[in-house]
């Protein structure tokens, strides 16, 4: 987003309220405008602080402008705020969240990251394609996820009953196939 097309927004939104306020338009005219002023101003600023990030973190981003406007409104409004208060107040909030962008980024690729790990700890290990006796082993101690596999230490799945070196090579390699080495905690950890 370039800078220049914010300003060119909010010199529309100047010129535009100063028309509508010496021609003594409505409130609620003044308002409708502001609001979509700021909304484009807004999507402005969602595009440009997703450049580059995962699908997952553009996501995490939309939530969280979906959420901070919706919590800021409701809260301007809570305080007695008039409705072109509230538009204009969001405005310039928007306009100064560039200032906040790289935490709020790092706050996006760290959530997409938390939900990634949170769907492999979950993941079932039918999904991991074992040969029949891998997943025996593994389900016979009650092994059901990924997470509970990734618990436990090598020596732990080595003294399963039936896991071999090359089952747990197995089950390791399946495992580091979905989420890269290391997985396992060691004896010395």
């Amino acid at each position: 987003m370039a800078i220049a097309e914010v300003l060119a927004l909010l010199k529309d939104l100047l010129v535009l309220a100063v028309l509508a306020a010496a021609l003594g338009a409505p409130l609620l005219i003044l308002v409708a405008v502001s609001r979509r002023l700021g909304s484009q101003v807004l999507q402005l600023m969602l595009r440009w602080m997703a450049r580059g990030l995962p699908p997952a973190s553009q996501a995490y981003l939309r939530d969280w402008f979906t959420s901070w406007e919706h919590e800021m409104r409701v809260g301007l409004r809570d305080l007695g705020a008039s409705p072109l208060t509230v538009e204009l107040y969001l405005l310039l909030r928007i306009v100064s969240l560039p200032f906040f962008s790289r935490n709020l980024r790092q706050q996006a690729i760290n959530a997409a990251l938390g939900d990634a790990r949170t769907k492999l700890m979950t993941l079932r290990i039918e999904e991991l394609s074992l040969s029949v006796r891998a997943y025996n082993c593994l389900r016979r101690t009650g092994l059901i996820t990924v997470g509970q596999v990734i618990e436990k230490s090598e020596e732990e799945l080595r003294a399963i009953r039936n896991m071999g070196p090359k089952t747990y090579e197995e089950v390791v390699s399946r495992i580091e196939e979905f989420i890269g080495p290391p997985i396992l905690a060691t004896a010395e950890d």
